[in-house]
């Protein structure tokens, strides 16, 4: 598990100063989007070859060979976009108490390595790059009511999810090597309804709150709340930083910076869910 994690935490975007891709999850449409410099079009839908009924994508990310990663929140798989195609990289097996994923909501990914955060089964499951359970956290841990997490530089996990009742901590950092929860803060109704985290060149959090329309900035190692990067969002629901420090977020009507800035126009959105940055 620590090379797991070493490889995650060392898995850094491209380098670039502006975006040239953004790909864009859509479940309430059924397709992913690209969105680039020649405009938006669909990638991947029911259509494609690989894809199966009621395709739902929840949730992106690049593997380190360039390989666009799709999870499929109905059919609680992952795979592999390449050549117009998806190849299934994993599926749950029929033996019952083997590692299963159900509603795949979350992916990273480092060198030869994809995490997979999953709101049914309330675990994360680490694979290798062609599908092959590699450990698995919880679900015995309680990631209930999950919807993004992320790597912190120490190597512990953040999971940010709604909360079950007044006062619970709906941000929760977890140690992969030993399943121990080692911290929680931002009680409810202080954060909202969280839907993702990235970490900052800082080592700050960014998150957002889809249902107050706000990206928020916290410190992991105290808990404190620092500032408010962007708010008046129509929900907010998934970050992606950039290597010159813009952060971008994927709301009900676009693709913005948190300095206010629209990029992508969201007319065609139905319910958009995460989004992947490509140079």
């Amino acid at each position: 598990m620590r090379v797991v994690l070493v490889l995650l935490v060392g898995c850094a975007p491209a380098v670039g100063s502006e975006p040239a891709t953004l790909w864009i999850a859509d479940p309430g449409a059924g397709v992913v989007f690209r969105d680039d410099a020649v405009g938006r079009s669909v990638v991947v839908d029911a259509g494609v070859s690989g894809a199966r009924p009621g395709f739902d994508p929840s949730a992106l990310v690049v593997d380190d060979r360039g390989h666009l990663l799709v999870a499929d929140f109905a059919n609680h798989t992952v795979s592999r976009y390449d050549d117009g195609a998806l190849a299934l990289l994993f599926e749950n097996p029929s033996d019952p108490d083997a590692t299963r994923i159900e509603e795949p909501c979350g992916l990273l990914a480092g060198p030869g390595t994809v995490a997979v955060l999953a709101n049914d089964t309330e675990n994360i499951a680490f694979l290798d790059d062609g599908g092959a359970v590699l450990s698995e956290l919880g679900p015995e841990s309680l990631l209930r009511n999950a919807h993004g997490f992320a790597v912190l530089p120490d190597g512990y996990l953040v999971v940010v999810g709604s909360a079950d009742g007044p006062g619970d901590p709906v941000v929760r950092t977890w140690d992969p090597l030993d399943g121990r929860r080692v911290g929680s803060f931002a009680p409810w109704p202080e954060l909202e309804e969280p839907t993702d985290v990235v970490v900052l060149a800082d080592g700050t959090l960014a998150i957002t709150d889809w249902g107050t329309g706000r990206v928020l900035r916290y410190d992991p190692t105290t808990g404190a709340q620092l500032d408010v990067l962007a708010e008046g969002l129509s929900h907010p629901v998934a970050l992606a930083a950039q290597p010159s420090g813009v952060v971008l977020v994927l709301a009900d009507d676009g693709v913005w910076t948190t300095t206010g800035e629209r990029v992508v126009d969201g007319a065609g959105f139905v319910f958009p869910r995460d989004l992947v940055v490509t140079w």
